[in-house]
């Protein structure tokens, strides 16, 4: 039996297609947690996912929170802001907590 030359190229350009839907759920769901967190009063943060989507299964390696930038709203300064971050997080993506890692 032969292979299809053609056949290939189709495959790497799955692949690619894959990579790019990939890349456009975990981006959904940064900006869903970037939303969720504006309305609760934690804006200018900066949320990067490392992982993968294939299909309707996510593999997700680490949550990064930048807070350099971070502006909190009257009503949330007096709320340890970690613990409230966590939760914002956790509501939106089920995760284990020792994979967010905070910086600022």
């Amino acid at each position: 039996s032969s292979i299809n030359l053609s056949n290939i190229s189709f495959f790497r350009i799955d692949d690619k297609f894959v990579k790019e839907r990939s890349d456009d759920v975990i981006l959904s769901i940064e900006n869903d947690i970037k939303n969720n967190l504006n309305l609760n009063g934690y804006s200018n943060v900066n949320i990067q996912i490392k992982g993968s989507s294939v299909g309707s299964k996510l593999s997700i390696d680490n949550v990064y929170v930048d807070l350099e930038n971070l502006v909190i709203s009257d009503e949330s300064l007096n709320i340890n802001k970690y613990t409230k971050i966590m939760a914002i997080i956790s509501n939106t993506l089920d995760i284990d907590e020792k994979k967010v890692i905070f910086y600022e």
